[in-house]
């Protein structure tokens, strides 16, 4: 996923934001401990992942199942 310059790779590889099975943003619930990171993350929800693609799905699906929780 590229990175913004909000940070979006970090939000990513530490699984406070994820990416869906449509490949569109959503934030997860570890960011409910950080209040900063949960408004910085809930401006991406919904958004496209210009990434996603059906060869990229089980990379987005390995991290949602492991990184996120």
């Amino acid at each position: 996923m590229p990175a913004c310059l909000l940070g979006c790779d970090e939000l990513f590889e530490h699984g406070y934001i994820h990416v869906t099975d449509t490949g569109h943003v959503a934030v997860s619930d570890k960011t409910g401990e950080h209040p900063a990171l949960k408004e910085a993350a809930d401006q991406l929800a919904g958004n496209s992942v210009g990434g996603y693609s059906e060869h990229r799905a089980p990379y987005f699906a390995w991290h949602r199942n492991n990184i996120v929780q």
